[in-house]
Order: structure tokens, then sequence, then C-alpha cells
């Protein structure tokens, strides 16, 4: 019993480490010690997975990336991109909104997709004001 509560305030801390440090910005790659090159290396795996139509390995492997990294605009884009193909337009549009505020350059394709989401949704009017 005294084990139990001792592996419950071990993990209260470091819950409680893990939260300072992703509320300064930190990512979970960063606190795992998953290197920008392994990311990069999924990245191309997710991408292989997209262009050849195989939408749920694709899926799989944007989810992973995002959850590790969720300031990276490439692979909250691939995401949106795959969850606009499953048709799953609500979400692809939210993803797109929020790449469209991580865009180093401004991409205003985002704009558009998240229009064609909008449409997808039935929603004209607000597909219509978005594009």
């Amino acid at each position: 019993m005294e084990s139990a509560n001792l592996d419950l305030e071990e993990n209260k801390e470091i819950a409680s480490k893990f939260e300072r440090a992703l509320g300064m910005g930190a990512t979970l790659a960063e606190l795992h010690g998953i290197t920008p090159d392994t990311l990069e290396g999924v990245y191309a795996y997710a991408y292989n997975f997209y262009e050849k139509g195989r939408l749920d390995e694709a899926e799989l492997f944007f989810k992973f990336l995002c959850i590790y990294d969720f300031q990276n605009y490439n692979y909250l884009k691939g995401y949106a991109a795959v969850c606009q193909l499953k048709k799953d337009y609500q979400k692809a549009f939210d993803m797109y909104h929020i790449c469209l505020m991580l865009s180093p350059d401004n991409d205003f394709s985002l704009v558009y997709y998240m229009g064609q989401c909008q449409m997808g949704l039935k929603n004209t009017k607000m597909g219509h004001g978005v594009i």
C-alpha cells in the first residue's frame, strides 16, 4: 500500500514537470528525446502513405507527429489534408485554421482548403465567405 502511495506521488511530480515544460513551449518530442531527424523520417513515411492514397496509415503517422510536435506547420497541414480526404471536414477545417496561425510564410492556400471544408460540410455561405 505504501509503495502505491509513493508511485502516485512520483507520478504527480512527473506530470507536474511535464505540464511546466509544455507550458513553456516544449514539445513531447523534446521531452522524450526524439530528434528532429527522427520526426522528419516519420514525416517521410506519412507523406508517402498520403501520396499513395493509404489514408489510414497516413493518418496514424500524422497523428503521431502532431502529438509529438504540435508546433510543426507541415505535420498539422498533412494531418488536415488527410482528414479532408477522409471527409472529416470539421476536423480538417479546425486543423487548417491552426496551420494558418502557425504558417511561417502566410500560406493563403489554407484559406482555400478551409473553404473547401465548409463546402463539404454543406455550409455554403461560410464556404464562400472563407474563399
